[in-house]
């Protein structure tokens, strides 16, 4: 039309004229379509002066019920200098697109609207975007690149006839306040809904229900990018991946807030594909109360890999409603500066083999797998923290735990603990067993749960139950460093609650290090291992037969109430606790090890358990003894000294030992002196006049000191004429002086190695 002035031709025309220039609301409630309808040019020549006989709108044009035939074309319409007036067209419908393609205009508010199309890429709206319950025929609506001063509001938008719209594209979209898109009904199975890459939106994004309808899109909903100033809440949402596998993508956003993606009311949130947050900046809390993910075509359900995160990390139940995932929590490398929950939440993994996978993950606070009220931590699949840096406990009071491909339940490898790891029943408030039934709820591992080369300042395993097949290690704690307390005890006992242990499989305490060891005097592990039973089911071996122990370099400062438990008590269930590391308590060449026995002598000795270091050394001696290490002829010496001498380490058997050899030196001198075999020598017939009168005894205990000469012995010797005598009483002297020799070094100390 150039600069030739549009003329209203239409009562409506004149009325919709006159009403703008007196900056008043027009509306045509209750009139027929014919009565309400105005020419989309006129619109718009309306908006810019250009109807003959009217001014500018001196304000914003207000209307209700109004109708635009053909579209509405503000391409490239107003400027910063002079945009065109605001739109306050509640229950508006636009036959045709509605084009604001860089236009620039003071607000837009078309609540309940109706419009064929909305396009509005680089448009500047001056005001809020107030689109509620908006229509969109041919389901899209563009504003990539706009910029919006107010907030962004499309609550309940669909398409036609409560259909879907199929996309909204926000990317690089600046709002100064908030995304609503709270019950927006969105479909577009081949690609994206929702895209708002590199977006900056001031306040913060609600993808929430209203009124009964949830935010439900199938299809990508995409954030990469994006600037959030506040949270990011999509309380009651239900997502569905479409091509991609991905159901809604925040990578590297910025998020000045909190996330929730949480239950509202009674619906919860449900994510179908993976729910992306690698790399994003979170300020406050990130919760997912109730919510339900599924993983989908990919392994990852969740996924916050390197994700910064400025408060908690809350995978919690909401009520009885559980946090369910069905594929991997992928969280490597993220930081958190509050505490990781998954209390109550059941997790179980798609094909990776891993439930929640946090490696090298750097958490301030706690780590808490453990119960919600009645609801334990479930998880199908390994739980890894390995490397990770956890500032508080590793707390896992109550789960169940179960193996995925990998064979591992709960794996904290490398990991570095300032608090203490948790593994025992679930306790009320008092540390009092809480019973579910009549039963307690004890943390369960089926496989194995790996704490190698962790660093943590107490570890307390208390009826907790390990299993795993065969000789595998159920509980891995080889390099572990535990600064204070290594706890293994049956806590359930001192409330009068017998709950006989189940546990089966190997401890591997190789190289560990632990400041003081409290395990029930070594009864604490379990059922005391027996001969194993392998069997198969479902092509993976089983097998049972109690807690077996791998303690070669295990070091330990302190043994728990030392003082409490009688000698006899203390050595003998320590012997069993040696013992577990042997099969049928028969020690092999390739199971034995003298560091476990002179790691338990010296520990008994510092706590001035002198006797019982004693009975430990001489078990070590004997087991090595046992297991073959030497050859067969070495084995027999060893026996008999062992026997004999304790191995260096028995004074008391030395003491016997001896006195048996003086009265069998005592027995041989009689026999020879009845059978007159005994004579003087030249030197006793002087003293003696002839016969060997040397007191019975004396000769005996002369006989078989080495060395030393008390002069007795020379008085006497055994007749030429019965030299077999002569010979077998040489032999016992022979063997009477190495026990006296051995005897003596066993009284100073000399044979013992530790």
């Amino acid at each position: 039309m150039g600069n030739k002035p549009f003329k209203p031709e239409t009562d409506a025309e004149r009325e919709l004229a006159d009403a703008v220039a007196h900056a008043e609301e027009v509306d045509f409630t209750g009139k027929p379509d014919t009565q309400r309808t105005v020419r989309g040019d006129f619109f718009r020549a309306l908006l810019l002066g250009l109807v003959g006989g009217y001014d500018p709108p001196p304000g914003p044009v207000r209307a209700r019920v109004l109708r635009i035939s053909g579209e509405l074309d503000l391409h490239g319409c107003g400027d910063a200098a002079q945009p065109l007036p605001a739109l306050l067209l509640s229950e508006v419908y636009i036959e045709n697109t509605l084009k604001l393609r860089s236009a620039t205009l003071g607000a837009l508010r078309i609540p309940g609207g109706r419009v064929g199309g909305l396009q509005g890429w680089g448009a500047r709206i001056g005001g809020d975007l107030h689109a509620p319950h908006l229509v969109v025929d041919d389901g899209r609506i563009d504003l990539a690149n706009a910029r919006i001063d107010g907030d962004i509001v499309f609550r309940r938008a669909t398409g036609p006839d409560n259909g879907r719209l199929v996309m909204i594209e926000l990317g690089a979209t600046t709002i100064a306040r908030d995304l609503d898109l709270n019950g927006a009904q969105l479909a577009n199975p081949s690609g994206p809904v929702l895209v708002a890459d590199r977006a900056d939106i001031g306040g913060g994004v609600f993808l929430r229900g209203e009124d009964g309808w949830p935010f439900d899109a199938i299809g990508e909903v995409r954030f990469p990018g994006a600037h959030i100033g506040g949270s990011l809440s999509a309380g009651g949402a239900r997502l569905w991946a479409g091509a991609s596998g991905k159901a809604l993508v925040v990578d590297r956003a910025d998020i000045g807030g909190g996330v929730f993606l949480i239950s509202d009311g009674d619906q919860r949130f449900a994510a179908q594909g993976e729910v992306r947050f690698s790399g994003a900046r979170i300020g406050g809390t990130f919760r997912t109360s109730g919510a339900r993910f599924r993983a989908g075509r990919a392994d990852k359900a969740l996924s916050a890999g390197g994700a910064d995160i400025g408060g908690d990390m809350l995978l919690i139940s909401d009520g009885d409603r559980r946090f369910e995932v069905e594929g991997e929590v992928h969280l490597v490398g993220a930081m958190i500066g509050g505490s990781l929950s998954a209390s109550g939440s059941r997790l179980r993994t798609a094909t990776s083999g891993y439930a929640l996978v946090a490696d090298r993950a750097s958490i301030s606070g706690d780590v808490l797998l453990g119960c919600d009220g009645d609801l334990r931590f479930e998880a199908e699949g390994a739980v890894r923290f390995r490397g990770a840096q956890i500032g508080g406990n590793l707390d896992v009071t109550g789960a169940r735990l179960r193996a995925g491909v990998t064979g591992d339940t709960l794996v904290a490898r490398n990991a570095e603990i300032a608090g203490n790891v948790v593994l025992r029943p679930l306790e009320d408030s008092e540390q009092k067993p809480i019973l579910v039934g009549d039963k307690p709820v004890l943390f369960e591992s089926l496989g194995r749960v790996r704490i190698s080369s962790a660093r943590m300042q107490n570890l307390y395993i208390e009826n907790a139950v390990f299993r795993a097949a065969g000789n595998r290690p159920a509980l891995d704690l080889d390099s572990a460093t535990i600064a204070d307390d290594l706890r293994v005890s049956d806590r359930l006992k001192k409330y009068g609650i017998n709950v006989p242990s189940t546990s089966y499989g190997l401890v591997d305490l190789t190289g560990a290090r632990v400041g003081e060891l409290e395990d029930d005097g070594g009864d604490g592990w379990g059922p005391e291992p027996k001969e194993w039973l392998l069997y198969e089911r479902g092509g993976a071996l089983e097998g049972g037969g109690g807690v077996s122990l791998k303690l070669d370099g295990f070091v330990y400062d302190r043994l728990a109430s030392l003082g409490e438990a009688a000698p006899d008590s203390l050595w003998f269930r320590r012997k069993n606790w040696l013992d577990r590391q042997y099969f049928g308590g028969q020690p092999t060449e390739t199971a034995f090890s003298s560091q476990p026995y002179e790691q338990l002598s010296r520990t008994f000795r510092r706590a001035g358990h002198v006797l019982e270091a004693r009975q430990v050394s001489i078990e070590k001696r004997s087991a090595m003894v046992r297991c073959g290490i030497e050859g067969w002829h070495v084995r027999g010496v060893q026996w008999v000294f062992g026997r004999m001498f304790g191995y260096g380490y028995s004074p008391g058997r030395t003491v016997v030992t001896l006195l048996l050899t003086f009265f069998a030196a005592i027995f041989f001198e009689e026999g020879l002196r009845d059978i007159g075999a005994l004579a003087a020598t030249e030197d006793g017939k002087d003293k003696s006049g002839g016969s060997c009168a040397t007191t019975l005894g004396l000769y005996a205990f002369d006989a078989i000191l080495p060395i030393v000469d008390l002069g007795y012995a020379s008085q006497c010797q055994v007749s030429a004429d019965a030299p077999v005598l002569a010979w077998a009483w040489s032999g016992f002297r022979v063997i009477a002086w190495i026990i006296v020799t051995l005897a003596a070094l066993t009284f100073s100390g000399v044979l013992r190695r530790d």
